[in-house]
């Protein structure tokens, strides 16, 4: 009987196995394929915004902010991480607060209103399902193609269009647009291009390989110059530096550090505060004049930022998401610390604040170099928001690449479970 009974306990425990093992497989390829479209579809837009094809921009960001939030849920059916939790709170908790702030000002809660809020909630519950996502071979493979692409797609377009691409609101500029918002934002995604294809510099194999990325990357970063976006060439830099130090260092795994995940995630809210503290030396002396894009006033930051500041002593608690857009819901502070601090408190910044370091540092073990550099990637493109806040507050869907790097960090995990 009790020979029985151990059998039975052990044939359970066995299908349970088999049937969490199952449940693991049908996540991981259906995580995967979703991966891959919405990957597929970002491309889209981008090559649909540089021909100027409005209509398909639109249609194809709306699939895709529904698509990010359909795949946080499938993320679910094998695991619900304290990371799900604490997306899920933040999304709750910020729109509880843009609700109320709604309330307090007698706005109507419409769809315009919350378009911001669906934005911001858009990046985290990405990052969330990003953080949990381990590539197969074939969504490497259609990201190290895609990014290649696009980069020639770019060259392309720079050489067909000619001063086109440096046109903004009417007139020829200065700037490298191909017909984004602004600069910045064209610096964002050629900054994420360019980051890419320096992390393939390592990780492929062959001398002509290793040149046609290096070439690649070399293109993208004086597209980024000629945006003149000092802030995306200055973090470009270090990562460039970063990159170097990891080739010549003999480790084959390295170390998270939960400090360095900590300074990365609040610097740009500690440089606006910082850079207003010390404008007026900076405006006189000409120090640290670099970090503001060429062309524009030291003040052009400064009013933004002191202004969002302003706003949020009024409301610290429940932020000034309906002051900053004037009841639109249509602004960004250009800094994403500043943005989400003002926009939907002080508690919500807190609490992404403590997602982002837990995003970047994880369990705080060893992971290969060639995942760290990714992993490091994703960090300088949090930098990135010191002078813009698209991630976080609407940009042409620029979450799935910054989070791509979240993804590709985790490449090799499942064959090491399995074998484990």
């Amino acid at each position: 009987m009790m020979e029985k009974t151990v059998n039975e306990i052990m044939t359970q425990s066995v299908k349970y196995s088999d049937d969490r093992q199952q449940e693991y497989e049908n996540t991981y390829q259906a995580e995967n394929l979703m991966m891959k479209v919405m990957y597929f579809l970002s491309c889209l837009v981008v090559l649909a915004q540089v021909l100027q094809i409005s209509g398909l921009v639109s249609i194809l960001i709306a699939i895709l902010y529904a698509a990010t939030f359909v795949l946080f849920a499938v993320s679910w059916i094998y695991e619900f991480s304290i990371l799900d939790a604490f997306a899920i709170v933040i999304v709750l908790l910020s729109f509880v607060h843009v609700f109320l702030n709604a309330l307090a000002s007698g706005s109507n809660v419409s769809f315009s209103y919350l378009r911001k809020w669906i934005m911001f909630s858009s990046t985290i519950v990405f990052f969330a399902s990003a953080f949990k996502l381990v590539p197969d071979e074939k969504l490497l493979k259609e990201v190290r193609v895609g990014n290649v692409c696009l980069a020639l797609f770019l060259m392309e377009e720079y050489v067909r269009q000619g001063r086109s691409v440096y046109y903004l609101n009417g007139i020829y500029t200065e700037y490298l647009i191909f017909h984004f918002t602004n600069p910045n934002l064209t610096a964002l995604f050629l900054g994420t291009i360019a980051i890419f294809e320096v992390c393939r510099v390592y990780s492929c194999r062959g001398v002509q390989m290793k040149v046609l990325h290096a070439a690649l990357a070399a293109v993208m970063i004086f597209f980024s110059a000629e945006t003149q976006s000092r802030n995306t060439l200055l973090v470009m830099t270090v990562f460039v530096i970063l990159f170097l130090v990891l080739l010549i260092r003999k480790q084959r795994e390295l170390k998270r550090s939960w400090l360095a995940a900590l300074l990365v995630s609040v610097y740009p809210l500690f440089f606006s505060l910082i850079y207003l503290r010390t404008i007026s030396w900076i405006k006189r002396e000409g120090f640290l004049s670099f970090l503001v894009e060429k062309g524009k006033e030291l003040s052009s930051r400064t009013n933004i930022w002191q202004t969002a500041f302003s706003q949020f002593r009024e409301s610290p608690l429940l932020g000034a998401y309906y002051q900053m857009s004037g009841g639109t819901g249509l602004s960004q502070a250009h800094n994403t610390g500043v943005d989400i601090l003002t926009s939907y408190g002080l508690i919500p910044f807190i609490l992404v604040n403590v997602f982002l370091v837990q995003v970047m540092y994880r369990s705080g073990q060893a992971i290969a170099r060639e995942n760290f550099i990714y992993l490091a990637a994703f960090a300088c493109c949090l930098l990135m928001g010191t002078g813009e806040a698209a991630l976080f507050s609407g940009g042409l869907c620029i979450q799935i690449f910054v989070g791509t790097f979240l993804i590709l960090a985790n490449f090799g995990e499942k064959k090491e479970a399995e074998e484990t």
